[in-house]
């Protein structure tokens, strides 16, 4: 999958193993990483790109949305020009900002 190895480096070696959440918060890393990147904020466009089934990716898109991540830049929150989403802000910001995409995907945290 694309961004295999960036996932790992946020949420672990075994991210599709442990449980489903951990799955949800590694697919919504790898659409954001995604969209940032160019990718439009749909589940077909991101399910083309990533090469996962569209039914995989619906749960962690949808949290995504509601917690104005993707396709909300009105919100307030611009992550296509984020210094710690790009990694412009030092190593340990980074890990922190996709360490909380990473829960807001998966459930644990934010609207589900």
């Amino acid at each position: 999958m694309k961004y295999e190895s960036d996932i790992r480096d946020i949420c672990g070696d075994d991210w599709k193993t442990i449980n489903e959440s951990e799955k949800e918060g590694g697919y919504g890393v790898a659409m954001l990483i995604s969209y940032i990147r160019g990718v439009k904020p749909s589940l077909g466009d991101f399910s083309r790109h990533l090469g996962v089934a569209t039914d995989e990716l619906s749960r962690p898109l949808s949290r995504l949305i509601k917690n104005g991540v993707i396709g909300r830049e009105d919100a307030g929150w611009d992550v296509k020009n984020d210094r710690a989403l790009l990694g412009q802000a030092g190593e340990s910001e980074a890990q922190r900002i996709w360490g909380f995409i990473a829960a807001l995907s998966s459930g644990e945290l934010g609207k589900t």
